[in-house]
């Protein structure tokens, strides 16, 4: 009991504390979502990314975990696609299905509680390395085939190419 408490006090209540002090400054200041969404896709992340990348030694070892979030990614695509053919989802139903099963927020929560839990242990550059290739792989994969599965809805297939290599975060 005395871990799930240090857990809960030191991990997760910091992360909620953000989320309610995001939640909060979005209500008192009314902030423009949309713009926000695009500062987020076309310079946050590229550069959080490629600053990540750049000053993190990576050792060939992580290749296994490369080969495992790409294995995960594949076998939930299986699964989201056969769920969705079994519940009889229209194409737009399991491509958002395929999504959301497929891709997940890596960089928001993942390394803020990386940080948090392996804070003063050894452990922690290793750890933030595995998250910040599980990090690279979710952003290029969704920038990619996450905007294409969206693209496939509603448009077709060369325009949604069209948008995906205006992405600056593949380069």
């Amino acid at each position: 009991m005395q871990y799930l408490l240090f857990i809960l006090l030191n991990n997760v209540v910091p992360i909620f504390l953000l989320i309610l002090l995001g939640f909060t400054v979005g209500r008192k200041f009314g902030l423009d979502m949309y713009a926000l969404s695009k500062l987020n896709i076309f310079v946050f992340v590229p550069t959080f990314v490629f600053v990540n990348l750049y000053s993190t030694e990576i050792p060939s070892g992580m290749t296994l975990v490369l080969a495992f979030v790409v294995a995960l990614m594949a076998v939930n695509f299986v699964l989201a696609t056969l769920t969705g053919r079994l519940l009889q989802y229209d194409m737009p139903l399991r491509n958002a299905l395929r999504n959301s099963t497929m891709f997940y927020n890596s960089g928001n929560i993942g390394i803020p509680l990386i940080t948090l839990v392996f804070q003063g242990s050894p452990y922690l550059d290793l750890a933030l390395t595995v998250q910040i290739i599980v990090l690279v792989v979710q952003n290029i994969s969704t920038y990619t085939v996450g905007f294409f599965n969206a693209g496939r809805a509603n448009m077709r297939w060369q325009t949604s190419i069209q948008g995906i290599l205006r992405m600056p975060t593949i380069y």
